[in-house]
C-alpha cells in the first residue's frame, strides 16, 4: 500500500502498482507514505538508500489525511 508524493509531500503522484510501471517516480527527491502492521521504533528501517531511523510516532497529518490503512483479508 505505498504511495509515492510529490516533492513536499502535499499530494499523491502514484500507488504502488503504478510505481511500478514508472520508474521515473524514483528520480530526485522522492516521498513515500505506508503502512506498517508491527514497528520496532527501537531499530532502524533498512532501506535501498540506505538505513534511515524511524521517527517517533505522531499523529496523521492533515496533508495526509486522503490517504487511508486498507488492513488486507
Amino acid at each position: 500500500m505505498e504511495h509515492v508524493l510529490n516533492n513536499d509531500g502535499t499530494k499523491v503522484i502514484g500507488d504502488d502498482s503504478e510505481a511500478l510501471r514508472r520508474p521515473e517516480l524514483f528520480q530526485g527527491n522522492v516521498r513515500f507514505v505506508f503502512f506498517f502492521h508491527y514497528l520496532n521504533f527501537d531499530r532502524t528501517l533498512i532501506t535501498p538508500f540506505g538505513e534511515v531511523a524511524v521517527p517517533k510516532e505522531s499523529e496523521l497529518p492533515l496533508r495526509l489525511s486522503a490517504i487511508q490503512y486498507e488492513p488486507s483479508g
